[in-house]
């Protein structure tokens, strides 16, 4: 693919491990996530490092590479302390300490599946609080769904965040994509979910030129449920939305 293009061996292989995972090739994309690690300096986005990390632990959870995960962690870590990046050491060393806590890690990988909310604030709680503080939203649909979807999610039920959702769905606000997922996973409804990961995927954009998929639809863990190779693929597939 980039046999053409000198150079940037790195931010190659971050691309190519973002495509790989998405192939279902977890050792393909551990592979190649450890050799872009390695380079500092070649990202200035501190998140996607954070993406890669999280990768990583999937990847390894997904081979049982637990052994050779921790080697190449505590080699990382060497390497940064010499460069001095605090936030990556930090990251680096919060790798490790899961990574010898197997069992928990294993759990919380087994373990992450939303749960339904039947109880909290009612939709009409919400609008009334909408009516109150932010007024001009009224005139803005999707900013106003925007509004009652965010507070739904943290404070109101499954079924009143789903009525909002079903009723704007794809051009709201990408975050709201992953929170329906969430919702319909807790509910059960796994092709709901994947259609509104479809509808973030479409969205997305990257915000360097070697982020090539939505990784973070496989850095949410409780956004797993919703994940066979099949759909993944059609992710891949997906046109996405250009950078704005």
């Amino acid at each position: 693919m980039f046999d053409t293009i000198p150079g940037f061996e790195a931010k190659k292989n971050m691309a190519l491990a973002e495509i790989a995972y998405f192939h279902f090739d977890w050792e393909k994309g551990l592979e190649l996530s450890c050799a872009f690690m390695p380079y500092p300096g070649e990202t200035h986005y501190s998140n996607i490092f954070d993406e890669h990390f999280e990768l990583i632990l999937l990847a390894t959870y997904k081979t049982n590479a637990w052994k050779e995960t921790l080697k190449f962690f505590t080699d990382l870590l060497k390497i940064y302390k010499k460069v001095g990046n605090k936030q990556v050491i930090f990251q680096i060393n919060k790798k490790i300490r899961e990574l010898k806590n197997k069992a928990k890690t294993i759990k919380e990988f087994k373990n992450a599946v939303p749960k339904v909310r039947k109880t909290g604030k009612t939709l009409e709680d919400i609008i009334k609080q909408q009516q109150e503080y932010r007024p001009k939203l009224n005139n803005k649909e999707l900013e106003k769904a925007d509004y009652l979807l965010y507070f739904l999610n943290r404070e109101g039920k499954t079924a009143d965040f789903i009525k909002i959702y079903e009723k704007f769905g794809a051009p709201l606000y990408q975050e709201n994509h992953l929170l329906a997922a969430k919702e319909y996973i807790a509910l059960g409804k796994i092709k709901k979910a994947q259609g509104a990961l479809l509808n973030f995927a479409k969205c997305w954009w990257p915000i360097e030129q070697m982020q090539v998929e939505p990784v973070n639809i496989m850095t949410d863990k409780e956004l797993l449920p919703a994940l066979d190779k099949k759909f993944c693929e059609k992710i891949l597939k997906t046109p996405k939305a250009a950078n704005a």
